[in-house]
């Protein structure tokens, strides 16, 4: 049977138990900028986890942006094997300013630091939900290329197909509802409030100085 959750906080606790053996372990949390981050936030707390932000943007059709082609990360480009119908260039230009915006935006929510190396460790992505996964099946190819040991995506909510499109390109998928019929991801919240830039920047930012001083964070 389908519920609701309460709030992004609500569902980061349900999602924590079917994560404890990751705790105090070689494991990075990235999480899907905005919503995303609420979850991965209080989860790195309580897994003792760093926290790291997964930037991704689609590819729009160039007769169709709402349309996507690929998608692009902070490191790589990924197209959907069944295009033909673009042009190499049009590719090129539309990831080169994708892939820019992407990185300013990086920088300026994590004010300067880079990209935590993810070789050899666990990486855990988290997001609110998922709708269609073809975005997120794209980041997990691109983080193939950097090497983890082992790629787990945890959401509260997805419809079923959507998570058998990532089954390929992810080592485990813990999701806690699958419905059938889905329509959006705010659908199964109570509380679905906006997460904005500056809340990500405060979460970061208590995260960051908890790292330093254990006995300051919100």
């Amino acid at each position: 049977m389908n519920f609701k959750f309460h709030d992004r906080a609500h569902a980061a606790a349900l999602l924590e138990k079917s994560l404890t053996q990751y705790r105090n372990t070689l494991s990075v949390i990235l999480a899907v900028p905005r919503g995303g981050v609420a979850l991965g936030y209080p989860l790195a707390k309580s897994l003792h986890l760093p926290l790291d932000l997964l930037m991704a943007k689609k590819i729009g059709h160039p007769f169709n942006r709402e349309y996507a082609i690929g998608s692009v990360t902070l490191n790589d480009v990924i197209l959907n094997e069944d295009i033909t119908d673009v042009s190499h260039d049009y590719v090129v230009r539309e990831s080169g300013k994708i892939q820019q915006d992407l990185v300013s935006r990086y920088q300026k929510l994590m004010k300067g630091k880079k990209p935590i190396s993810l070789r050899g460790k666990k990486v855990i992505i988290v997001d609110d939900g998922i709708a269609t996964g073809y975005t997120l099946k794209a980041c997990l190819k691109s983080l193939r290329h950097q090497k983890p040991s082992r790629i787990i995506v945890a959401v509260p909510v997805a419809p079923p197909e959507s998570l058998r499109r990532l089954q390929s390109e992810a080592d485990e998928i813990i999701c806690l509802q699958q419905p059938k019929y889905f329509n959006s991801v705010s659908q199964y919240y109570d509380h679905f409030e906006e997460v904005t830039d500056e809340d990500i920047k405060k979460m970061m930012e208590a995260l960051s100085s908890h790292a330093d001083n254990p006995s300051k964070i919100l």
